[in-house]
């Protein structure tokens, strides 16, 4: 009965007023569900590709000595059963050692202070960086502009070490080939870092024969949760602490949690628009089958059933808008994936392309949360048609 009575109205005239009503609800269910899920995969690619740059820089999860800032940093002696035991932690991918000391480098009569990174030649740049042969220095394209050089120039680079007063002293400068090559887009990061041979700063820093490093950079499959960093952190020695990538680069994150509160206020007028374009809708339908409601009521038919016809007839209206929205986003997501159609200004957002990735659990719950409220915003009509006189009704033109 039904899903007969629900087909029956659903053959509406051409000249009708729901019709029009309903395909205005429609299209707006429609693009509010297609602009939220592109919203949250632009989102989400964000935060992948920023993610994975940073952790090129800085290991997902970093383990150094107490106390250690950006200008001192103190040396650990390298400790084979502590990498040992990082390579055993789930989804590691590498335990890199490194060398990190602050340094100026100079070229003609340009000056610039720089952190040099000496890194091993197994070093995992999660394939952003490579790592430079002993003798060279692998700087950013952002840097060698501001320097004014090329891969064929050379760069004499002082390193600063602290003296027995709490300062900073210069060594004596060496000289290297300048590599010029990465570029990440993170300009707090391509501008400050440049890339030598552990075996360089070794030779510079290390006493003779003791393989010393200032931390070791572990990179995982994907970024370890807070639980699981706080875990490591217990099975570390007592002199050396653990730090993540939002602790060492905490501006970055935070720019990051911001795009959650665009999302979120996006999401939130997309649903209202959707929530009063449906509840219009609905209840438009119910006051054109207003004769035919009194009349059905008349005859003894329960409010609950006819309400539940015209549940029926919009549950479709909005199932298919929700589906033909994700499918439609889903392909927008797939070609600026693979051609990358939309560019950006890498000066503003740290990357040239918009980066998308389906994020299948909250699509989900944007498809949820749309049907709820469109089941919400059946109860204005469901109002009218419990409290409806019948008599007034059925004198309606």
């Amino acid at each position: 009965m039904i899903v007969w009575l629900a087909k029956a109205w659903n053959r509406s005239g051409p000249g009708a007023l729901s019709l029009s009503t309903v395909r205005i609800a429609a299209i707006s269910l429609f693009l509010g569900t297609l602009v939220m899920v592109l919203s949250l995969a632009t989102v989400h690619g964000f935060r992948k590709a920023i993610r994975m740059r940073a952790a090129a820089f800085v290991g997902h999860l970093v383990v150094q000595s107490y106390g250690a800032s950006d200008t001192r940093l103190p040396f650990l002696e390298e400790d084979p059963q502590l990498v040992g035991h990082l390579r055993l932690l789930p989804d590691i991918v590498a335990v890199n050692p490194v060398l990190t000391r602050p340094a100026i480098v100079k070229t003609g009569d340009d000056i610039t202070g720089v952190m040099v990174k000496g890194v091993a030649s197994d070093f995992n740049g999660l394939g952003i960086f490579r790592v430079p042969p002993p003798g060279w220095l692998y700087i950013s394209r952002l840097l060698a502009q501001r320097l004014g050089l090329d891969s064929s120039a050379t760069a004499k680079v002082y390193f600063l070490t602290p003296d027995t007063l709490g300062g900073l002293t210069l060594r004596l400068p060496r000289t290297y080939q300048v590599a010029v090559g990465y570029h990440t887009g993170l300009q707090e990061l391509d501008e400050a870092l440049a890339l030598a041979s552990l075996e360089d700063l070794r030779e510079v820093f290390c006493p003779p024969g003791v393989p010393c490093v200032t931390s070791y950079e572990c990179h995982f499959n994907h970024p370890p949760d807070p639980e699981v960093a706080e875990r490591i952190s217990l099975l570390l020695p007592p002199d050396v602490s653990l730090l993540t990538t939002r602790d060492i680069l905490p501006q970055l994150h935070e720019w990051l949690d911001y795009l959650d509160v665009n999302i979120f206020i996006i999401s939130a007028l997309l649903l209202a628009v959707g929530l009063l374009s449906t509840a219009a809708a609905f209840l438009t339908l119910v006051l054109e089958r207003g004769r035919a409601v009194a009349l059905l009521r008349a005859l003894g038919m329960a409010p609950r059933l006819i309400l539940a016809t015209f549940a029926w007839r919009f549950a479709g209206i909005v199932l298919i808008s929700v589906v033909l929205g994700d499918l439609v986003a889903l392909g927008l997501i797939t070609v600026q994936t693979q051609f990358s159609l939309v560019p950006l200004d890498p000066e503003t957002y740290y990357l040239d392309t918009v980066p998308m990735a389906w994020d299948g659990l909250r699509t989900l719950l944007i498809n949820g949360l749309s049907i709820v409220l469109a089941g919400v915003a059946m109860l204005i009509p469901a109002i009218y048609i419990w409290r409806m006189r019948i008599s007034q009704a059925l004198r309606m033109e």
